[in-house]
């Protein structure tokens, strides 16, 4: 990535010569997702009597955040795995960037607690909203969320760690 974050803010000009943009093979990364890792998951989990539960777009923007562990908590406690998409971007650091209009997907880095309280086991960081803040707040969300244990997947400093498994 060319430019976004601190080093480079974004600019009009960095927006139209598209240097704050991550690439990657769509169609070939799809194509392999979904023909081949669903049925091998499926196929693993059936055979050890696993259990996945999964959530997307997780992130409240209220506080207090411990509430929400009281209602989530014990649907998430029937799954041997719980995984989770955030929605938010848990950092103090980064600058928004142009792509990302409005400033609705921060919230302080202590909300993350909330995915701790609740069980989840893996999150994914690849959402709309990851790149929104730039790489360091990024960054800071993943330390974040492997400090309290959690695991990360779908993005890192570079393409190798963003896909690794959990």
């Amino acid at each position: 990535m060319k430019a976004g974050g601190s080093v480079k803010p974004s600019t009009h000009e960095t927006v139209a010569a598209k240097e704050h943009f991550l690439y990657q093979e769509g169609q070939t990364v799809f194509k392999f997702a979904v023909t081949k890792m669903a049925d091998v998951s499926a196929e693993i989990m059936e055979k050890n009597n696993i259990v996945l539960l999964g959530c997307g777009d997780v992130g409240p923007i209220h506080e207090p955040v411990g509430s929400y562990s009281t209602l989530v908590r014990p649907a998430l406690a029937n799954g041997d795995i719980r995984f989770a998409q955030i929605e938010r971007v848990y950092s103090d650091r980064g600058a928004l960037q142009l792509h990302a209009g409005v400033g609705h997907s921060r919230v302080k880095p202590h909300m993350a607690s909330l995915f701790r309280d609740c069980g989840f086991d893996v999150v994914s960081m690849a959402g709309n909203h990851a790149m929104d803040w730039g790489p360091d707040a990024l960054l800071d969300m993943i330390a974040i969320f492997r400090g309290k244990g959690i695991q990360t997947v779908g993005a890192g400093r570079n393409l190798l760690e963003a896909r690794q498994p959990a």
